[in-house]
């Protein structure tokens, strides 16, 4: 029998209007997530408005340093066989980013650097730092994301081997991002790795990702025990979710979902990884460190996320002294489980994923599902409930609609989640269900009512014709740093 949970609205809302005791709330509205690209693209703008504004200074500055020391006195970036190397400064950097053809290497020195504006990337260059672990960037950027990336076709964008850190000046950043990669139909997927991410509460999230395809790796998240997201997944523009799944091998190309591979999430108990929007995600290998994933259903956001896969993860759970009143860094954190899904299908298999008791918080079920479309948002009734966990499209013989939303339109399946082969604990076997509180539609319906073991999610049963995708992601292959070694690379019953 599943654990049910209420989530009042002074203790944790899932939703919306999402927060953590201690932190401050952060909103989301429709009208809101549906612009998001545009928004990037207007930022993209006012920077280009920016470096032509301070592209006046720059031209005096250059004249008196020539005056003064001669022409060797300026510093710029140089170039030597395809790679530009800039003097570390963002408007060096971009500089060397528009002078750049495709295929050529931006690199940065290694040093710390403060950006207060940023840059933009729309053309397929390696943007590096001079070594792993050597560049430092601290951003200071309080109007749209530090890095933005917009993907093109032929070839990759490839950023790594840098340190992000929150600057001084991001207490006014509000609902924004270091990275943001932007979306384009078609695009080839960009390639993140070997970098790391650090933040201390004044961000939505350290990364975020509005396309599906591409890779991440070996990459480092840490929120300081704050709010702060590390990877949201979004696709704001369009709604990517009638076309056919294309979990595992269903990815014929390795470009339809987006991997997250070999990465270590830490100090952020309450949504490390969104997964939003239209989000094709495969979740595998990775370390998470006392903290949770969240996907989105289509309530809070205009779609719903379309499925993911979490294979082969190590979760951890840390108990420490078990203080019955821990303080907000000390452990056991206030972790409400590792997986809380909202909408969409995929698969959970072969995770080490530890019970999260402690004395201080009780009993919190490692895996969840919830619909908020019946509490929250919509006020659906019937099952199914549009794109709820559980769903998936085909377009095929015997797809149906949703007669509660026909703006969805047809070729809806039921696709259940299936769990299979996980360690560490006993409830990932018995997953829990949640609600929002307070019932803001008063039909009395709960997750339970329409998240059903046996037809919407699967236990200890390997999905039928699931094969993963190989491991490591071949796109890896040919970049810089040093990538781990294969492990297994399909996933067996246990």
């Amino acid at each position: 029998m599943s654990r049910n949970t209420h989530i009042s609205q002074n203790h944790l809302a899932w939703g919306s209007s999402e927060s953590t005791p201690g932190e401050n709330t952060k909103t989301e509205t429709p009208a809101e997530t549906a612009g998001a690209v545009s928004k990037s693209d207007n930022i993209r703008r006012d920077r280009v408005a920016n470096w032509k504004s301070s592209g006046i200074l720059t031209v005096v500055a250059g004249i008196l340093s020539f005056i003064l020391f001669g022409s060797g006195g300026a510093l710029a970036y140089s170039t030597s066989g395809g790679v530009y190397v800039s003097d570390g400064s963002d408007s060096d950097t971009q500089a060397a980013i528009d002078a750049a053809p495709a295929g050529s290497t931006i690199q940065i020195p290694n040093g710390t650097y403060t950006w207060g504006i940023g840059i933009d990337c729309t053309k397929a260059v390696k943007i590096t730092g001079a070594s792993v672990g050597g560049v430092t960037i601290n951003d200071n950027n309080t109007d749209g994301p530090l890095v933005y990336l917009a993907p093109v076709a032929g070839q990759s964008i490839e950023l790594c081997n840098i340190i992000f850190q929150e600057g001084p000046a991001q207490g006014s950043k509000g609902n924004q991002h270091m990275i943001t990669v932007g979306y384009a139909a078609g695009a080839t997927p960009i390639l993140l790795h070997d970098c790391s991410f650090y933040s201390n509460g004044h961000i939505l999230s350290q990364v975020l990702w509005s396309q599906n395809g591409g890779v991440i790796w070996n990459c480092t998240f840490d929120a300081n025990f704050t709010s702060d997201e590390s990877l949201q997944f979004k696709i704001s523009s369009v709604d990517t979710w009638e076309t056919p799944s294309t979990m595992g091998t269903a990815d014929t190309n390795g470009t339809a979902n987006t991997y997250i591979e070999n990465c270590t999430f830490q100090h952020s108990y309450y949504e490390t990884i969104d997964l939003d929007d239209g989000s094709r995600t495969v979740f595998r290998y990775n370390t998470m460190n006392n903290t949770i994933v969240v996907s989105h259903g289509q309530d809070s956001s205009p779609y719903g996320n379309r499925h993911w896969e979490f294979y082969n993860n190590t979760f951890v759970w840390t108990i420490g002294s078990n203080n019955p009143n821990p303080g907000p860094t000390e452990s056991p954190l206030n972790l409400q489980g590792f997986l809380m899904l909202r909408g969409g299908t995929g698969v959970i298999a072969n995770n080490v994923l530890p019970d999260v008791t402690s004395q201080a918080w009780g009993t919190k079920g490692s895996i969840n599902f919830a619909c908020f479309s019946i509490t929250q948002y919509n006020c659906f009734t019937q099952y199914p409930i549009p794109r709820q966990v559980g769903q998936s499209w085909s377009g095929g013989s015997g797809s149906y609609s949703y007669p509660q939303d026909p703006a969805d339109g047809s070729g809806y399946i039921t696709d259940p989640v299936y769990i299979w082969g996980n360690t560490g604990g006993t409830y990932y076997n018995n997953p829990g269900t949640w609600d929002y509180s307070p019932d803001n539609c008063g039909n009395g319906l709960t997750s339970a009512d329409v998240i059903q073991s046996g037809r919407d999610y699967m236990v200890n049963t390997v999905k039928p014709g699931y094969t993963p995708y190989p491991y490591p992601h071949p796109l890896r292959s040919g970049t810089s740093g040093v990538p781990a070694a294969p492990q297994n690379l399909r996933i067996a019953s246990s």
